[in-house]
């Protein structure tokens, strides 16, 4: 836990400062960090979509979430963007594939119908 305290406080800093190839670093290593903590957090499904984001050409994934209703953040570069949601897409029982992008004004999110 004292470790994924400190990459939460390094991920921080990494978006405060724009560091988006640290904050990759640190979602790699807040990832492992997580998985040690119970071996519920993860499963052969999350395995395999995060190795499938990864060769796409993702850099590193985030799980977050609890009880079967969480999710999973990738963050690749905006110009593998669309590869990567087609490979996550191609799998069996994904889920459902989101964009998001980083705005100077907070959390944001609509629904669009």
């Amino acid at each position: 836990m004292r470790q994924i305290k400190q990459e939460a406080i390094r991920m921080k800093e990494s978006l405060l400062r724009g560091n988006f190839t640290q904050l990759h670093e640190v979602l790699l290593t807040s990832w492992e960090a997580k998985k040690r903590m119970a071996s519920g957090i993860v499963n052969e499904r999350i395995e395999a979509l995060y190795a499938k984001a990864l060769e796409a050409g993702a850099y590193c994934a985030r799980i977050s979430g609890a009880g079967g209703g969480g999710f999973m953040i990738f963050l690749a570069d905006p110009m593998r963007r669309d590869i990567v949601a087609e490979a996550l897409c191609s799998s069996e029982n994904t889920g459902s594939v989101y964009s998001c992008h980083f705005t100077s004004v907070g959390a944001q999110a609509w629904i669009v119908k």
